[in-house]
């Protein structure tokens, strides 16, 4: 078991950005996809020009890695 830190975006603004904690590994858009609808801890960010000031929010909202491994 290996905890992960998944960041999604697009370039195109169609998606937020979307940052979440979980247990499977990220390689193709199947595997995206797959986590981003069993992901437990999510936080979305939407895009703006001060979105970038907002990661110490969601550093503190996804709790990072840690506490997943405490979950598995």
């Amino acid at each position: 078991f290996r905890p992960f830190l998944t960041a999604t975006t697009s370039l195109d603004g169609s998606i937020a950005t979307t940052y979440q904690t979980g247990a499977q590994v990220v390689v193709c858009d199947n595997t995206v996809s797959a986590a981003l609808h069993s992901a437990d801890t999510r936080v979305k960010v939407r895009h703006s020009a001060n979105s970038l000031a907002k990661l110490a929010q969601v550093r503190d909202a996804l709790g990072i890695v840690h506490q997943v491994a405490e979950d598995f």
